[in-house]
């Protein structure tokens, strides 16, 4: 079984809505990086478009600091340009 499909798997015991990120646990990934369309990206990148439907465009930060939570309820999105200019 791929990289890819092992994570949707765990991805879709997470539920959709949650009153605040707080309210799930962590999901934990024990890959590294998985290959999608021949670019390698993170983990939490690739449950993050798994479970909303698209990459972010932003820089991806963990607000549990689990190295290895993929939970994208746990993700923070970044702007990095306005981070830079600030």
């Amino acid at each position: 079984m791929s990289s890819i499909r092992q994570l949707e798997l765990l991805i879709r015991k997470i539920p959709r809505e949650v009153p605040d990120w707080t309210a799930t646990e962590c999901v934990e990934w024990g890959g590294e990086v998985i290959n999608v369309e021949r670019r390698a990206r993170s983990p939490q990148k690739v449950a993050y478009m798994l479970f909303h439907g698209e990459f972010p465009k932003q820089q991806t930060f963990r607000r549990c600091g689990n190295k290895r939570c993929v939970n994208p309820h746990h993700v923070l999105l970044k702007d990095i340009e306005r981070a830079r200019a600030s």
